[in-house]
């Protein structure tokens, strides 16, 4: 259940630039920032949300915020600073709820280009006391609503070419809050899975978020909690928990929420990281700075007490900076593994979509990948009319729509154990029979024909009034497979068997998938056809082939 507040369409004139409050100055940032961009922000009613949310409008983002409480006051505030915002009232732990307010201010508003996940449950207790219900709302509250609210967002990120995600995380183990660290760990995994997917030049830069501990209303509601659990002064628990660099206590969120903004302006240097708040608080002088080491005394052969206390201070300041320095450069050298870890990974991941997974490990050893295969079964499919249609279309649009196509093909050819090989142009070129472990993989390749022709309907055709008409050639027999070229390598079929099949699909009729006597042979009895005698095939002469019924 939902409900509104505020609503802006995409045609919302832009405000004229207004100065930023000082603390936006300070660190670094400039009017106009972020001036016609679009932010959703989770968990933004108050605290770090809230803050982000009014840096980002003073930067002139247009936002709209999700959260189960009221956004009035924030939207008040956002307005008079004369900025936009738009609440949507929905429960962040129920992610159908999540994601049919998604898709709706999708519909309604147009593409986000930035997306700020700033949810918190947090279920205090033991683990051998903490609530199932409590687990699991942490769970879908702090992960699943980012899951799915990212699957909407981020293929319009990319087809627009631009867009930033952040995360919020936080500390993970600590004891009393094992839910809440859980679901934050998860949330860091899915960022780091995420950012491996895209690469390093994606459009799109995802990163994380560690604030530090804040002073938001969340984090005084909770520590009285905490120290009832363990019977301690509610003083002693925030000194205990608020420890962060270059603060006494906890942080301001306003000082947080500008950090985050700084952070978004900047978010492609931190694509596949976690950033914290002090970073950019400390470098531009916003937090208070460890006083500098004093001089050194001057020597003294009875050194009074005030004079020796002086020394161990200073003793101690310099220890700290050697700690610090140890503590960086431990930090730079499990990033730099990270990253690395992260490459490796991203190069696994493109050798698997370029090649079948049996070719991969016998490629890694150095073996030249030609082989036989006695009976292979080749797929050609391609749209009727589709180059005039390119021609009409622009070029975000056209790669728009063969992604979609292709998309919907490549997960139907992981469903039916079908091999693709590579699209050429609006073809689509794909196999079965190329390596062991399916009895008869010819019928693979026929399921799969038909799979293609029904999933047609769920791809809007790009303009209007016209509609999909696939053409679809099998044939099999014996072909030979390999692996060609050092750069941008290829896994490809050779042989008549191939050529048959293209010219089963370029004589074939629309909507019909058509197949030579070869393969009706070898599939299954089950399968029903339609005769079609005296088909002239250019280059083979009269055939007599047979169109697929079901």
């Amino acid at each position: 259940m939902t409900t509104e507040l505020d609503a802006f369409g995409p045609g919302l004139p832009l405000e004229p630039e207004r100065p930023l409050p000082p603390l936006l100055t300070r660190v670094g940032l400039v009017p106009g920032d972020l001036r016609g961009r679009r932010a959703l922000i989770t968990g933004g009613a108050r605290g770090i949300g809230a803050a982000t949310a009014e840096a980002l409008a003073a930067l002139g983002a247009q936002l709209v915020v999700f959260d189960r409480l009221p956004v009035d006051e924030l939207a008040g505030r956002v307005t008079e600073a004369g900025g936009h915002l738009r609440g949507v009232n929905v429960d962040l732990a129920d992610p159908e709820a999540t994601l049919a307010a998604t898709t709706r201010v999708l519909a309604e508003e147009g593409e986000f280009d930035l997306f700020v996940h700033s949810p918190a449950f947090v279920g205090l207790g033991p683990v051998t006391h903490l609530a199932l219900a409590d687990w699991r709302r942490s769970f879908t509250t702090n992960l699943d609503s980012a899951f799915v609210i990212t699957q909407a967002l981020l293929p319009r990120m990319l087809a627009a070419g631009r867009g930033a995600i952040t995360y919020l995380l936080s500390a993970e183990g600590t004891p009393l809050n094992s839910g809440y660290g859980a679901s934050k760990a998860a949330l860091r995994s899915l960022l780091q899975s995420l950012s491996a997917e895209l690469g390093p030049q994606s459009p799109v830069h995802i990163f994380g978020f560690a604030p530090g501990v804040v002073d938001t209303p969340l984090v005084r509601e909770l520590v009285p909690r905490l120290a009832a659990m363990v019977g301690a002064p509610v003083e002693a628990i925030l000194t205990q928990i608020a420890q962060n660099p270059g603060y006494p206590g906890l942080v301001p969120v306003e000082h947080v929420g500008a950090a985050l903004a700084a952070h978004l302006v900047h978010a492609h240097e931190l694509h596949g990281q976690v950033a914290d708040s002090f970073s950019v608080l400390r470098r531009f002088g916003v937090a208070p700075l460890p006083a500098a080491p004093l001089a050194p005394a001057p020597p003294s052969v009875v050194m009074p007490e005030a004079e020796s206390d002086r020394v161990v201070a200073q003793m101690m300041s310099e220890l700290r900076t050697v700690t610090d320095t140890n503590q960086n450069l431990e930090l730079r050298i499990e990033r730099r593994t990270q990253e690395l870890a992260q490459e490796r990974a991203r190069s696994e991941a493109l050798l698997h979509a370029l090649l079948p997974q049996p070719i991969v490990p016998r490629l890694r050893e150095g073996e030249v990948i030609a082989d036989l295969l006695p009976e292979a079964s080749v797929l050609f499919a391609d749209m009727r009319g589709f180059t005039p249609l390119a021609a009409r279309l622009s070029p975000r649009v056209l790669l728009t729509t063969l992604t979609q196509l292709f998309g919907a093909f490549d997960a139907l050819a992981d469903e039916h154990h079908v091999e693709k090989i590579k699209t050429i142009g609006d073809c689509y070129m794909a196999a079965t029979g190329l390596f062991a472990g399916r009895e008869r993989p010819v019928d693979d390749l026929l399921r799969f024909a038909l799979a293609i022709q029904r999933a047609l309907a769920a791809v809007p055709y790009p303009e209007e009034g016209g509609r999909w008409a696939l053409r679809v050639g099998v044939h099999t027999g014996p072909a030979v497979a390999g692996v060609i070229g050092n750069r941008r390598t290829l896994y490809d079929l050779w042989g008549d068997t191939v050529n048959i099949a293209s010219r089963m699909e370029s004589h074939g009729l629309p909507d019909r998938v058509q197949v030579t006597d070869a393969v009706k042979a070898a599939a299954s009895p089950s399968f029903q056809w339609e005769e079609r005698p005296g088909v002239v095939v250019k280059g083979l002469g009269e055939m007599r082939t047979w169109l697929l019924v079901g």
